[in-house]
């Protein structure tokens, strides 16, 4: 019997030591985003993955740094959108694991990154910046793609302009392939050229609708031979007109080759 008792003793100054130790031990160390798995079969595994590279963006933010690179995410922050302000926008590239591709913006207000934008990615991405699309003084989020399918050339753009009223962004809804922007003027053009007949449009940009003001059609079975037939049309209250018709081969000077600009912006 003494011995049972001293053996119960001895086992409950053991636990108590280990238990301390485990309360003395400091907690693990936040992994990195990237280094974390979870279970994509659930439901919540993509917003679990979200939450847990946002903190460590933020951390790494907090610690100096502005830009960080790895397989799972990319953050740059900075004055993005406009001076007076403090952004970050975060990347998760599309995996084939079920996960999906996003980018986020996020603006600092009171000590904390709230988000403007949130829009999927995917694989015809090619790139995307900051730019003033519209001449209000404003970076405006711009993804740059390229369309897969079908012939001629494809460049799009998707283009959210900043608002500052609301702090947030509004799409250019409905913009066509190739598109140019004029900022001063409020002008883009757009054109497409596959095999046959080539097409092109100018609208006027009113915040973030388009007008249309003018289509281009050329018929381009004689291109050798320039014998091409080439119409201008003009709109005004939804009406369209016949403005030119001539033997012309290509658009007029305003509808810039999309690569030509790819090559001045570099």
């Amino acid at each position: 019997m003494l011995l049972f008792l001293r053996s119960i003793f001895w086992l409950s100054v053991v636990g108590l030591f280990a238990c301390q130790n485990r309360q003395a031990e400091p907690p693990p160390a936040l992994a990195d985003a990237y280094q974390q798995t979870f279970d994509q079969d659930s439901p919540d595994a993509d917003s679990i993955r979200m939450a847990g590279i946002e903190a460590n963006a933020v951390a790494r933010i907090r610690a100096g740094q502005s830009r960080f690179r790895c397989d799972s995410f990319y953050f740059e922050s900075g004055p993005l959108v406009h001076s007076r302000g403090q952004h970050l926008l975060l990347h998760l590239p599309q995996r084939f694991d079920g996960y999906f591709g996003v980018y986020r913006i996020y603006e600092l207000m009171a000590d904390s990154f709230v988000c403007m934008l949130e829009i999927r990615d995917n694989i015809t991405t090619r790139s995307v910046q900051f730019r003033d699309m519209n001449g209000d003084g404003y970076g405006d989020f711009v993804r740059e793609g390229y369309v897969m399918a079908g012939s001629g050339e494809k460049h799009y753009n998707d283009v959210y302009l900043y608002n500052p009223r609301k702090h947030g962004f509004d799409e250019i809804e409905g913009l066509d392939l190739n598109p140019h922007f004029y900022p001063k003027q409020g002008i883009v053009t757009c054109y497409y050229n596959p095999p046959g007949g080539w097409s092109a449009t100018k609208y006027r940009l009113n915040w973030n609708r388009l007008e249309l003001l003018e289509s281009v059609e050329i018929d381009i079975g004689g291109m050798e031979t320039r014998q091409c037939v080439r119409k201008i049309y003009r709109y005004q209250n939804a009406e369209r007109r016949l403005f030119k018709q001539d033997r012309a081969c290509d658009f007029p000077p305003e509808y810039k080759r999309y690569l030509e600009l790819a090559k001045t912006a570099e």
